[in-house]
Formats: structure tokens, C-alpha cells, sequence
């Protein structure tokens, strides 16, 4: 991994993403989705909004019969979904992504790629400084 970053791997798909070593991962669900945020589950216990250097990534993992120019359309289809931005990528590990910058309740950037046959979708809110970072690292599980 890089340095200061771990590997979270979702158990089901084979599927990791490295994330700072300080972040917490909560509300998994193997093989579909985790949560991956740089504050304390607790932290917003009752609501309240991002605070500065706070970054949340909601990690996907769509069915396998969805494909990665399908979940694009389904995303600027979406009319509470605004596209500010879609560029073509190559992730370090050689595979192809699109990584996005979407407005839908505040900005947001996502990076869809594929991996082991499935959809993979990083969506990070909130501080977004480390994202490049942690999604040039999305890739199969060793």
C-alpha cells in the first residue's frame, strides 16, 4: 500500500481499495457496499453537517449484470443528479475509470472502474483532497 494508507477488502468480491490508516470503516455489507470516513461513527450522533478535513466515501459494488456505461447513464439520467465533470482514467494498476464530479444534495466525486467483473463505485463527499489518492488504488485483492 502506499505509505500512511491500509487496505480494506471487501470479503465477498475480492475487491480492495486502500484508505488512510487513520479512517474507520463502518456499516459493511459484503459484498454490496461499505462506508469508509475519516471521523468516528459517533461523530455526528443526532446530525449536524461536514466539518473541515471530514471525508466520507460510500464504497459500491454493483450485481454483475450491470456494466460501467449502464451505471453512467443511470447517473446523468437521474434528475437529481447534476454531471458537472467526466474524465477517462487509468488507475495504477493498469485498469481503465471514469472518474466523476456530481452534484446531488452538494459535490461529490465518484471513480466507477471495474474490477473481477463487477461495477466498483468510490463516491467521496466532503474534504475531498485525499480521493485521487485513494481511488488510483481500487483493484483485486491479492
Amino acid at each position: 500500500p502506499p505509505a500512511g494508507f491500509v487496505r480494506y477488502e471487501d470479503s465477498v468480491t475480492g475487491i480492495s481499495v486502500y484508505v488512510p490508516e487513520s479512517w474507520v470503516v463502518i456499516g459493511v455489507v459484503p459484498g454490496e457496499w461499505g462506508i469508509l470516513q475519516s471521523y468516528p461513527e459517533n461523530k455526528y450522533g443526532g446530525g449536524g453537517g461536514q466539518r473541515p478535513g471530514n471525508t466520507k466515501c460510500d464504497l459500491t459494488i454493483r450485481p454483475p449484470d450491470v456494466d460501467v456505461a449502464s451505471h453512467i447513464q443511470q447517473l446523468e439520467s437521474n434528475p437529481s443528479i447534476t454531471v458537472i465533470s467526466e474524465q477517462e482514467i487509468t488507475l495504477q494498476s493498469g485498469k481503465p475509470g471514469t472518474r466523476l464530479e456530481v452534484n446531488s444534495m452538494g459535490p461529490s466525486l465518484s471513480l466507477i472502474t471495474e474490477v473481477n467483473e463487477r461495477v466498483v463505485v468510490l463516491a467521496c463527499f466532503g474534504e475531498l483532497a485525499p480521493f485521487d489518492e485513494i481511488a488510483v488504488t481500487i483493484g483485486a485483492s491479492e
